[in-house]
C-alpha cells in the first residue's frame, strides 16, 4: 500500500515539475497537452485506487444515464395513463352492443310450429280473465296490455310451455326506459302459458307491464325484449 501511494505522490510529482520547471516561468501548453496531462493523472491514479474495481469512471455519462432512465420511466409512466384512458377509461365510453333481434316464435321454443302475431297494445287500470282472475297496478300507475294471437301451423297439436321456462319479457316506449314484465299467473298470460293448441287453432295470449299514468299517455314506439340463457333479444313485433 505505501508503494502505491509513493508511487502516485511520484508521478504528480513529475507532472508539476514538467508544468512550473526550476524558477523559470510556467509553460504555456496547448488544449491538447492539457488534455493529455489530465488523462495521465487520471489513469494513474485509478491504476493504484484499490476501491475502483472497474478502472476510470467518469460522473457525465452517469448524469447522462440517469436521466436517459428517469426520461425513459416518465415515458413509460403516460403510455400506461395513455393506455388505460384511451381504453378502458377517460373520455372515451365504450360503446353498447347491438342487441340481436330475434322471432317471437324462437323466444319461446316453437319457431316452426308456430306463428305468433303481435295485436297491439293498450292501456288499461285493470286486466281481468273472465270473472276469475284480475291484476291491478300499483298505486301511480297504469298497466300496458301486449296482445298476441298464437296460431298452431302445423298439423299436429302442440304443446306451448312456457310456464317451465325462465324466458323474462321487458318493454319500452317512446322516452327509451325499460321497464319488466308484470308476471301474472293468469291462463292467458304469455310467459306462464301451459296448454295444447290443436292444428290450425289460434289462442290469444297477452304479456302485462306498469308504466306511470303520466307516461300512459304516450306509450308509442313500443318495443318488447326478452332473455334467454343470460343474453337479451330484441323481438320482432
Amino acid at each position: 500500500m505505501m508503494k502505491k501511494k509513493i508511487s502516485v505522490l511520484t508521478a504528480m510529482s513529475v507532472t508539476v515539475l514538467l508544468l512550473g520547471g526550476c524558477g523559470t516561468p510556467m509553460h504555456t501548453l496547448s488544449e491538447e497537452e492539457e488534455n493529455l496531462i489530465v488523462q495521465y493523472s487520471a489513469q494513474i491514479l485509478a491504476k493504484h485506487n484499490i476501491e475502483q474495481k472497474d478502472g476510470m469512471t467518469s460522473a457525465l455519462p452517469m448524469e447522462e444515464t440517469e436521466s436517459e432512465e428517469a426520461e425513459s420511466e416518465v415515458t413509460n409512466d403516460k403510455e400506461t395513463d395513455n393506455s388505460l384512458s384511451g381504453e378502458n377509461g377517460g373520455d372515451t365510453q365504450t360503446k353498447p352492443q347491438a342487441v340481436e333481434t330475434i322471432s317471437l316464435e324462437k323466444a319461446v321454443g316453437h319457431e316452426k310450429n308456430l306463428a305468433i302475431t303481435y295485436k297491439g297494445c293498450k292501456v288499461q287500470n285493470i286486466y281481468k280473465e273472465g270473472d276469475y282472475f284480475a291484476v291491478t297496478p300499483d298505486p301511480g300507475n297504469k298497466l300496458v296490455v301486449f296482445r298476441f294471437s298464437v296460431k298452431n301451423k302445423s298439423s299436429k297439436t302442440v304443446r306451448l310451455n312456457t310456464a317451465s321456462v325462465e324466458n323474462p319479457f321487458s318493454a319500452c316506449f317512446s322516452d327509451g326506459k325499460t321497464v319488466d314484465e308484470t308476471v301474472s299467473l293468469g291462463v292467458e298470460s304469455l310467459s306462464s302459458y301451459d296448454g295444447k293448441i290443436k292444428p290450425g287453432k289460434k289462442k290469444n295470449l297477452v304479456l302485462l307491464f306498469q308504466i306511470p299514468e303520466k307516461q300512459a299517455k304516450d306509450i308509442s314506439g313500443e318495443k318488447l325484449f326478452v332473455k334467454l340463457k343470460d343474453t337479451n333479444y330484441s323481438v320482432k313485433l
